[in-house]
């Protein structure tokens, strides 16, 4: 059975193509050199394989972001330095140029990760890394309600759970980062039969629940503004307990740089499948 692969490369890339070193490991190539073309072609055919080499960040993020192609096992060819922007994670990733051993074993993660998720009953997975930069919160906010859409989650449980998401992600880069724009957090989506769960995880030195005195508590939202007003903080304080009553479970580990985020599926939804890869191409 032929195997398909979408390469996705600029038409004027600088190094040699993937193309011989895809067919040596027995795919049909097809070639895309803009974004657009790309999607419509990954949506529509549902190639084994996709490939990056040299696109930009949104591609991946595009790709791992919408239901039809979430699934499709995924290699990029990063630069030495990629640029610090949000970005999605693919199922494996090389620096290049690439040498067709280097190809090989990251096709070899990419589809082995396919087959663990699998595994292990995930239906669909958005791993995305951010800057500590607020004003990333904003491109954050523009993949991850799509992503939750095609979850099967209502239009209110989809605008729920982004909005914890944004809260928690927030407290990330402000107390967990500092604001420090190199230092990225981890945003890690899962829907599985039952519900969805997100993953926010930050570097920080985390803190303690239970010792939050410039932070609004259940019962209790007001009295940690004089804290903050002490403390010379700035107007807030909110968004853990906001976060909290906007989805089914909120728990943070025993460091606190790490919060999980749960949805449940509506009663009686089903999720529609992934997107199967092997698809017959369409000329």
């Amino acid at each position: 059975m032929v195997r398909h692969v979408l390469l996705a490369e600029p038409a004027s890339a600088a190094g040699p193509s993937l193309r011989q070193p895809l067919r040596q490991l027995g795919y049909a190539v097809h070639v895309a050199h803009d974004e657009g073309p790309a999607l419509a072609w990954a949506r529509q055919c549902r190639p084994d394989l996709v490939v990056l080499d040299g696109c930009p960040a949104g591609l991946c993020r595009s790709l791992k972001g919408h239901r039809a192609t979430n699934a499709l096992p995924v290699v990029e060819v990063l630069p030495a330095r990629p640029p610090l922007c949000l970005r999605a994670e693919p199922d494996a990733e090389l620096t290049g140029p690439a040498t067709p051993a280097e190809l090989e074993s990251a096709v070899g993660r990419a589809l082995a990760a396919g087959q663990q998720r699998l595994r292990e009953g995930v239906l669909a997975e958005l791993s995305l890394w951010l800057p500590s930069d607020p004003a990333e919160l904003e491109a954050l906010g523009e993949v991850l309600p799509g992503w939750l859409a095609d979850c099967g989650l209502a239009p209110f449980q989809v605008r729920q759970l982004a909005l914890a998401v944004h809260e928690v992600v927030a407290n990330a880069i402000e107390w967990g980062h500092a604001y420090e724009r190199s230092r990225l957090v981890s945003v890690l989506g899962r829907l599985d039969a039952e519900k969805v769960a997100v993953l926010v995880r930050d570097s920080g030195p985390g803190f303690d629940r239970d010792d939050l005195p410039h932070a609004a508590r259940p019962g209790d939202p007001l009295s940690h503004l004089e804290v903050r007003a002490q403390r010379r903080l700035r107007d807030g304080g909110f968004g853990i307990l906001l976060a909290t009553g906007l989805v089914d479970h909120l728990c943070y580990n025993d460091t606190g740089n790490e919060g999980l985020l749960i949805k449940y599926l509506p009663a009686g939804a089903s999720p529609a499948p992934a997107a199967l890869a092997g698809a017959v191409p369409v000329a």
